[in-house]
């Protein structure tokens, strides 16, 4: 049952490359207890993230770094487009990477968290001790 609920997470309309990661992450997050029904907007951005960078970067790898613009006054080089589209999709991953805590430092942020002495009223009524004082 948990094979299909995290396929019907993951997108169909990106590439191959993307559909495995996602399933691989879906299983991390589900082992984690981290995955429910209410973060399939965000698992759907993520892999579509993921899918736009896996494209920038093969576009990346075919086409170079640099395109050549040629005019009257010569040869320009300029930056490839995908340059920009590669580095968007990295800093938008990396941020809901850390949303998840898929990150070292993410991770380490939630686990001393968890373990702070004093809880908050939200934390002691989400915790299961419903009586707050």
């Amino acid at each position: 049952m948990a094979n299909q609920t995290r396929n019907r997470s993951i997108p169909s309309n990106i590439t191959d490359k993307a559909k495995r990661f996602m399933k691989e992450l879906l299983i991390v997050l589900e082992d984690k207890n981290i995955h429910t029904t209410l973060d399939k907007t965000a698992i759907s951005l993520l892999a579509h993230t993921y899918d736009n960078y896996i494209k920038a970067t093969e576009m990346l790898e075919h086409d170079g770094l640099t395109l050549y613009n040629y005019t009257s006054a010569g040869k320009n080089m300029k930056a490839h487009p995908a340059v920009k589209i590669q580095l968007d999709a990295q800093i938008q991953l990396t941020k809901l990477l850390i949303e998840f805590g898929l990150t070292p430092k993410s991770r380490r942020d939630i686990a001393s968290d968890k373990a702070s002495p004093e809880a908050s009223p939200l934390e002691l009524f989400v915790g299961g001790n419903r009586d707050i004082a």
